[in-house]
């Protein structure tokens, strides 16, 4: 698994969709977890039945929406790192 991080103070979530859209044609697996504080991707992303934190798949690129650390983040999708 290869990990690309984000971080600043621009705002990146349309480049982030993006992105991940082309990664997906290009044949990879793609998740996306928004941690930042304001959480765009669920305003540009849609879900069918949001909650405080849940997953959903949009062309065939996964996003997860309410997961406000890395460390809850890594529990709930079992990563090693």
């Amino acid at each position: 698994m290869k990990k690309i991080g984000f971080i600043g103070a621009y705002d990146k979530a349309n480049f982030l969709v993006y992105l991940s859209k082309i990664l997906a044609i290009l044949g990879y697996r793609v998740l996306v977890v928004d941690s930042s504080d304001v959480q765009k991707i669920k305003y540009i992303v849609p879900s069918i039945h949001p909650t405080k934190s849940y997953i959903t798949t949009f062309e065939d690129v996964d996003f997860a929406v309410g997961f406000d650390t890395w460390e809850r983040s890594r529990k709930i999708f079992g990563f090693n790192i």
